[in-house]
């Protein structure tokens, strides 16, 4: 349904979709094993920040369980989706975004791998720096929204505290320094 609506039925059906997914867990299981993902990142890819507002809300239900869970670990183009988004230029689909990605890294260190490997497919076919999205946000120059900060520095830290090696760790410490993170950090930490 989802694949062949547009409009009002399709709006409705993307609304509806998260409270279906609250009402009855075992569809989840289904939805997954049925590409679901990929046809939620289908749809979200063509449609405007409403409707990737309702799939978000919808992602972070599917999230919520462990088949989901499981289903967007073994699905990486939905990591890959999520972090494109996090260069919207609506600060919702940013935010939420945003948390649908640190839900992810917290649920397991493991996943910090996965993460790594949807930045760097994004912005390496873009020709950007890794993480530049996450920079980009951190850059705002009149330091916008608090609590986007808050989060794009928090999943910088939590991605780098489950960096499993040393080497890793210091391409990512220096890919971030080469996009001025110190002196972003010291001008947020000496603003209001």
């Amino acid at each position: 349904k989802l694949l062949n609506s547009s409009g009002r039925e399709l709006r409705r059906a993307l609304f509806s979709l998260k409270q279906i997914f609250q009402d009855d867990k075992d569809l989840v299981h289904e939805f997954v094993n049925n590409d679901g993902l990929e046809c939620l990142i289908k749809v979200g890819s063509e449609a405007d920040q409403n409707y990737q507002n309702y799939i978000l809300r919808a992602l972070g239900q599917v999230m919520l369980y462990v088949d989901g869970m499981n289903g967007v670990i073994s699905h990486n183009e939905t990591i890959q989706w999520l972090y494109t988004l996090t260069a919207s230029k609506f600060r919702l689909v940013v935010k939420t975004a945003l948390k649908l990605l640190l839900v992810f890294v917290e649920y397991t260190e493991c996943n910090t791998i996965l993460l790594l490997q949807a930045v760097y497919a994004v912005d390496r076919a873009r020709g950007t720096k890794d993480f530049s999205n996450i920079m980009n946000i951190l850059d705002e120059k009149d330091g916008g929204d608090t609590e986007l900060l808050v989060y794009a520095m928090t999943l910088i830290n939590k991605a780098l505290n489950a960096v499993p090696d040393q080497d890793t760790f210091y391409n990512i410490t220096d890919c971030l320094e080469e996009q001025n993170m110190e002196a972003i950090i010291t001008r947020h930490t000496s603003s209001k």
